[in-house]
């Protein structure tokens, strides 16, 4: 997989579709055997909190959803920790990683290489 997408996701998993578009659009993505990095910063960190309960709005976690992709080839998790702190959370809050997997946890100084290391960039 020679060819890198970067995909941030930072609008907040529910009130809007993005979270669920993105999840969609790295599924097709695998389907061209691209290698992607998802991002997790702002709101959209509030995805893989491990508290996250929608069902009383009659939504199910994205969480779970987003773990099952590590099961793809090339696909890996990036979370933004001051996001989580800015919202009241810390990297202890998030959802465990399947065993053998882990979380890439990128720093303010280092997002913009993070992002810019990557051929393609979409944000939801």
């Amino acid at each position: 997989m020679d060819y890198n997408v970067c995909v941030v996701i930072r609008h907040p998993p529910y009130g809007t579709v993005l979270p669920a578009e993105a999840y969609r659009t790295i599924q097709a993505l695998q389907t061209f055997e691209r290698e992607v990095s998802v991002l997790f910063m702002a709101d959209g960190v509030l995805t893989l909190v491990d508290t996250t309960d929608p069902g009383p709005i009659g939504m199910q976690r994205l969480a779970e959803a987003y773990l099952s992709l590590l099961a793809l080839p090339g696909v890996t998790l990036a979370v933004h920790p001051a996001s989580l702190e800015e919202r009241g959370f810390s990297i202890g809050d998030l959802v465990a990683m399947p065993e053998g997997s882990e979380y890439r946890f990128v720093d303010s100084e280092e997002i913009e290489d993070y992002i810019t290391d990557h051929k393609t960039v979409l944000c939801f």
